[in-house]
């Protein structure tokens, strides 16, 4: 492994371990929802909401899944 691979290495795995603490946090708890301003204009737009929430979860699982490949092709 070279320098650059080693350096690369080390913040991919910062990334990772960033990540999976978010993820495991999400999943713990139900405290968490996406908001947006008052709670007067949150329930108009709960659904939104909901599915950007959804989709967010999404790309954090999706980025852990491609981190841990490039980590494995180091």
């Amino acid at each position: 492994m070279t320098e650059e691979q080693y350096i690369e290495a080390i913040a991919i795995h910062q990334r990772l371990v960033e990540l999976q603490n978010i993820r495991r946090e999400l999943l713990e708890t139900d405290k968490y929802r996406l908001s947006y301003g008052p709670s007067w204009t949150r329930e108009p737009i709960s659904d939104i909401l909901d599915r950007h929430d959804a989709m967010i979860r999404e790309e954090i699982d999706r980025e852990i899944e491609e981190l841990t490949e490039r980590i494995k092709q180091i």
